[in-house]
């Protein structure tokens, strides 16, 4: 939503909890290869439960991918 508000010209309402500006897909945003990229996966086992997280990372910025449980 803070994209979308941001394309509009709309000053941004909410605080940190409704999202960021993407600025990087925006036609005058950083240039895709000036921003850090890089993914991991975390791993956690807890007796027969083995769990996993994939993390991606955009500057300074976090996103949970996806996440995945076994036993």
């Amino acid at each position: 939503m803070p994209t979308v508000l941001a394309i509009l010209g709309v000053k941004e309402p909410c605080t940190r909890s409704c999202g960021r500006v993407l600025r990087e897909a925006l036609k005058d945003g950083p240039a895709p290869g000036s921003i850090k990229t890089s993914r991991r996966v975390v791993r956690a086992t807890a007796g027969a439960y083995r769990a996993s997280v994939e993390i991606s990372t955009a500057g300074e910025h976090h996103y949970i991918d996806s996440g995945a449980r076994e036993r």
